[in-house]
């Protein structure tokens, strides 16, 4: 999916037309956040399958109640029972809170941002330099949100599998 949003990124700065680069540019962020959606709704499969079919608009809060509240939950419990100490449960709770906190960032913005680019044509992805914009967001931004989306599944998988939850 990725893949294919750099592809369309490339032509929609590529191009001349303003009328086809704001096409390009549309299907691009569309694309940007459907990646970074699949790479959520797996991690959330991974962490209990009821999860993957939370629907898009609803994943933020799943991830700030449900998931949080289950991981703090466990590590108040691994912690008083003795099988974690006090600064590692610090520690798993900072790098779950800071993790759900970005990936929530970059879910409502990436989703802002698709829903813009599907339902408001009126909304022009124009061109800023030598990228694209729509609003405020650049395809710039939008190609990191997969990275990024990424690199905080991947801490909150490894803190669900640390705490013994998967």
């Amino acid at each position: 999916m990725k893949t294919i949003a750099d592809k369309l990124a490339e032509l929609a700065i590529g191009e001349k037309n303003e009328n086809t680069a704001d096409a390009f540019g549309r299907s691009a962020f569309n694309r940007y956040y459907y990646a970074s959606y699949l790479i959520t709704r797996q991690m959330l499969k991974d962490l209990n399958t009821s999860w993957a079919s939370t629907g898009h608009s609803k994943i933020p809060e799943l991830l700030e109640n449900s998931i949080i509240k289950r991981i703090r939950t466990e590590i108040k419990n691994q912690n008083r029972a003795g099988l974690i100490p006090h600064n590692e449960a610090e520690k798993l709770k900072y790098i779950s809170i800071s993790a759900i906190c970005e990936l929530t960032n970059v879910l409502r913005t990436a989703y802002s941002a698709r829903v813009t680019a599907d339902y408001d044509p009126e909304i022009r992805v124009v061109r800023d330099g030598h990228n694209m914009k729509l609003r405020d967001d650049t395809l710039d931004s939008a190609q990191k949100w997969v990275k990024r989306v990424s690199q905080f599944t991947k801490s909150l998988l490894k803190v669900w599998s640390h705490l013994g939850l998967s």
